[in-house]
């Protein structure tokens, strides 16, 4: 939905804030792992799959193919439902969502593939043992 709206919304700063987000990309991953070691262990999440799953749900780099694909998608489709009374939600459930599935697929095997390839996430949610 992130993706939709940098596409097809017009907002003060748009554009910045999406610079902002790419600017992101350019942090190595090393960086995030003591703030998130931090978090997961201030959450409780220590030990559990919750730790592994939550921060990877969203990231960058889907949020910049969803936008790029949705700025290919015509304006007029939206439009065209606003004139028949489709209201904001409405035009992304009905209009915008099935025309973007292939690439909501892509970011779900994209998305996998990293999580899936990463050590280091696992290795830290893990309990420590007491020495």
């Amino acid at each position: 939905m992130a993706g939709y709206v940098f596409a097809k919304k017009q907002f003060i700063g748009r554009d910045k804030l999406f610079g902002l987000l790419l600017l992101s990309l350019m942090i190595p991953g090393m960086m995030y792992v003591v703030p998130q070691f931090a978090i997961i262990n201030k959450l409780g999440w220590m030990n559990s799959y919750r730790a592994m799953i939550v921060p990877h749900l969203a990231n960058v780099f889907g949020l910049f193919l969803m936008r790029q694909y949705m700025t290919t998608i015509p304006s007029e489709l939206l439009e065209a439902a606003k004139i028949d009374g489709a209201s904001a939600f409405r035009t992304f459930g009905q209009i915008m969502l099935p025309l973007t599935k292939p690439v909501i697929a892509i970011c779900a095997i994209y998305s996998f593939m990293f999580t899936w390839n990463d050590f280091l996430a696992p290795l830290i949610t893990r309990k420590q043992p007491r020495c």
